[in-house]
């Protein structure tokens, strides 16, 4: 419930923006791993944010209750500086939770905040943890980007003193010949003593023994040519506690049968606080938190004041909008040329030891007057040229003129001045193709600062006609394309003919066949009475029915010509 709370309150906007985090860690941090009981130490809430930006963070300490009691819990030196829940104790349930932001945005290795103290109540052994624990990234989403959390496992006796000395090295010393030499020596936490560093953690430093040497001392503190002398014993490596940011001296000499060797000193300095911003004035304006900056100026002037109390500022990076960010070692950036409109300034400040302060300024450039589209060409025909602009504007101001096609691509652009009646004309001759377009006039003046663009109606850009018939324009498209339909039309009209002529020629076909067929039957009938006729034996009768048959086979045979004649005309017409 507590991380939605802490994401959603993010993402209202009010946490500025600056390059999205890809990774963050949680880390307790202690000056021992062990403790006596019934004394009070501190334990350290730190956040590596690993070189990006972030700006809020909310996590749970849990503690095992019946060994820890949880005395105070301290925001003195915290980067953040508004608290959604304060820091809560409750050795009740054994846990500490709070929720803190910022609306500024911070990186660094080993940035403070939260430092709790506690009182072991017995001998032990207990681990501390995180729970419902994030750290949201400072680009204004909310995005939640802890990727580990690292408690810490710690044991706690009865003895008034803990001491965590140095593992001891056993051996024979061999003969001295003269004083050891000067130790050579490596912290790989701290690898380079002439760097500052924004690390604040146990760290071990090594050397190399040479076989003479019978005791190390080796000391830390502030002074730069300490001279040990007091013994640890034999040992080749040893772990330090956190340090302090500032400068810090680590010294180590070798002791043999002859005596001491000369003392190698090693530079450590920590800074891992960041910078802080303050007294940011752009355009001659006070910015105050997140408040919108109106301005005139196109090119903006913006002063800012900068402190790092250690390692000092390094250089400034300002960016504007997202674009690449601009390195200045000035206290003063002069903007390029801004657009009308509201912009978004991201100025961040670095400090030798690699930690950044990053602040938010939202501005709004102000438009200076538009000019005004009077006329445009009303016939544009492509492959030519001849669009005519005209307008008016202030007299001894600059128009900015776009000619635009449907995808929102630039095809022509030209800058004209105004005459001192403040009229402005542009003829376009560049060959367009078909499509829509339109025109975009943007004024200018002798600053460079520009006006909200102006937009002209719809150009149509289309085909010059071949004539005109009746008010409707004939173009060569439209020509071919009338030619084409009518072909069309012809060719189907004459399928259809073709078809229905077929079809009349099968019907008087199928006439002539009936007609024929039914004559040569009853021809065949007329053959076959004369033909039994003949058979008989009355001849006299005979003769009178043959004469009449023979008359019927004749019309008959008359009426099939016909009927053949007629119909076979019938399909040739």
């Amino acid at each position: 419930m507590k991380k939605t709370l802490l994401i959603s309150f993010f993402s209202l906007g009010l946490i500025f923006s600056c390059n999205a985090a890809q990774a963050a860690m949680l880390n307790l941090i202690g000056d021992k791993d062990a403790y006596p009981i019934n004394q009070e130490f501190g334990l350290d809430v730190k956040i590596d944010s690993e070189g990006e930006g972030i700006n809020g963070a909310q996590a749970t300490v849990q503690f095992d209750r019946s060994i820890l009691e949880a005395v105070k819990a301290d925001k003195i030196g915290s980067i953040f500086d508004f608290w959604l829940t304060e820091p809560v104790i409750s050795n009740a349930e054994g846990k500490i939770s709070f929720i803190a932001a910022s609306t500024t945005g911070f990186t660094g290795k080993s940035l403070q905040v939260l430092r709790v103290t506690f009182r072991p109540k017995g001998p032990a052994k207990s681990t501390l943890v995180f729970s419902d624990a994030a750290i949201t990234a400072a680009d204004g989403s909310g995005k939640n980007v802890l990727t580990k959390t690292n408690g810490l496992a710690l044991t706690f006796t009865a003895a008034s003193g803990v001491a965590e000395g140095p593992a001891q090295i056993t051996r024979p010393a061999e003969a001295a010949t003269g004083l050891p030499k000067k130790p050579a020596m490596t912290v790989a936490l701290y690898p380079d003593p002439a760097k500052w560093n924004n690390v604040s953690a146990k760290f071990f430093a090594n050397w190399t023994l040479p076989g003479d040497v019978t005791g190390v001392a080796a000391v830390l503190n502030k002074v730069p040519n300490s001279a040990p002398a007091v013994s640890e014993g034999l040992f080749e490596a040893k772990s330090f506690p956190p340090l302090e940011d500032g400068i810090h001296y680590l010294h180590v000499r070798f002791r043999n049968s002859i005596g001491w060797s000369e003392t190698s000193h090693y530079k450590i300095a920590t800074d891992s606080a960041p910078p802080s911003i303050s007294n940011i004035i752009l355009d001659g304006k006070s910015v105050v938190g997140l408040e919108l900056v109106g301005v005139n100026a196109p090119t903006p002037e913006i002063l800012y004041t900068a402190k790092d109390a250690l390692s000092g500022i390094d250089h400034y990076e300002i960016a504007v909008d997202g674009n690449d960010a601009v390195a200045t070692k000035t206290s003063s950036y002069t903007l390029p040329l801004q657009i009308p409109g509201k912009h978004i300034l991201t100025l961040k400040a670095l400090d030798v030891a690699g930690n950044t302060i990053e602040a938010r300024v939202n501005f709004e450039i102000i438009p200076i007057e538009s000019p005004k589209i009077g006329f445009i060409s009303k016939d544009v025909f492509i492959g030519e040229g001849g669009l005519i602009v005209s307008g008016t504007y202030l007299a001894g101001h600059t128009v900015n003129i776009d000619l635009v096609d449907g995808s929102g691509r630039t095809v022509f652009h030209d800058v004209r001045g105004t005459d001192a009646n403040g009229n402005w004309n542009l003829s376009i001759d560049t060959p367009l193709k078909q499509g829509k377009y339109f025109v975009e006039a943007v004024g200018e003046d002798d600053r460079g600062a520009l006006s909200l663009a102006v937009r002209s109606d719809i150009i149509n850009a289309h085909e010059r006609p071949i004539f005109t018939l009746g008010g409707l324009e004939v173009t060569k498209t439209w020509l071919i394309f009338i030619l084409m339909v009518l072909i069309a039309f012809g060719a189907w009209l004459g399928t259809m003919t073709y078809r229905m002529r077929q079809l009349q020629v099968s019907r008087r076909v199928t006439i002539a066949q009936r007609d024929v067929i039914a004559m040569s039957s009853l021809i065949r009938q007329d053959v076959e009475k004369m033909s039994a006729l003949l058979k008989s034996t009355n001849l006299k009768d005979t003769r009178e029915q043959l004469k009449l048959l023979i008359g019927k086979v004749e019309e008959s045979s008359q009426k099939m010509t016909k009927y053949i004649v007629d119909n076979i005309g019938e399909i040739k017409d």
